[in-house]
């Protein structure tokens, strides 16, 4: 005869299958939240952007733009999500610079995926909206979902150059020109890098060549990140761009985000 368990098996049992729970919720939520957002988008590429002096570096999951400045120095849009900057470090290498040749980093927005990097150039002048200041020194807390619960801290990382929308720049021998397009992050910014237009996380590209707003769950306000889509497609349209370039998708076409409509 089969004696009955007894009340403290019982309640380790219990105990075990909420434990159980708990590591299945932490392990799983993640996954199903983030899981979406990267479904049909269009593959991550490194290499030239068509012939121009443009490339990309992938760092994991996320792209750096890495811009000839013609003048024996290279411009970065972002700087990636490795604090060492490895890949990066062996691209600049391979093409014969280094982190001295680095004229400016033009910051998309201050997420952790695209900072970084930043801890390998010591000095170099970053660019940046001045919205998004406070979210790099830990002032402000970011209000997207999953950015809110990791946010708080003090990157470290600070805008040595606020530039304001719709300012214009020439580094070396390329034409730069800055717009705001809050709605991801408050301080969000696409980048017009001669032809090539750089839009961070603002956007990414499904793989048949459609625009795809921010993800939700990484984006402080999904509807003024629409928003802000419909406004950059209405002031590049007609601009001679062959490619615009999102960070964790391949790049897209100034058609795709002219048409983009919510």
């Amino acid at each position: 005869m089969t004696a009955a368990p007894s009340p403290a098996w019982k309640l380790r049992n219990r105990v075990l299958v909420v434990l159980v729970t708990l590591v299945a919720l932490v392990v799983l939520t993640p996954v199903v939240l983030v899981g979406p957002a990267f479904v049909g988008l269009a593959e991550p590429v490194g290499g030239p952007v068509g012939d121009g002096p443009v490339r990309l570096v992938l760092d994991g999951y996320v792209s750096i733009g890495v811009i000839d400045t013609g003048d024996g120095g290279v411009l970065l849009v972002d700087a990636g999500n490795d604090p060492t900057a490895a890949a990066l470090l062996a691209d600049l290498a391979a093409h014969g610079t280094s982190p001295a040749d680095v004229r400016a980093v033009l910051l998309t927005h201050g997420h952790p995926d695209h900072i970084n990097g930043l801890a390998a150039l010591p000095g170099v002048p970053v660019f940046g909206m001045a919205a998004e200041a406070p979210f790099l020194s830990g002032q402000a807390l970011w209000r997207g979902p999953l950015p809110g619960l990791l946010g708080g801290d003090d990157t470290g990382v600070r805008i040595t150059h606020q530039v304001d929308d719709g300012a214009r720049l020439k580094i070396g021998a390329r034409d730069v020109e800055v717009f705001a397009v809050p709605g991801h992050t408050a301080g969000s910014a696409a980048w017009r890098v001669d032809d090539v237009l750089f839009v961070g996380d603002n956007a990414t590209f499904e793989e048949d060549g459609a625009l795809r707003p921010a993800p939700w769950v990484f984006t402080d306000d999904t509807e003024q990140n629409e928003a802000s889509l419909v406004a950059l497609g209405a002031r590049v349209a007609g601009r001679p761009i062959r490619a615009v370039v999102a960070s964790h998708s391949g790049p897209g076409t100034a058609e795709a985000l002219t048409a983009y409509r919510p």
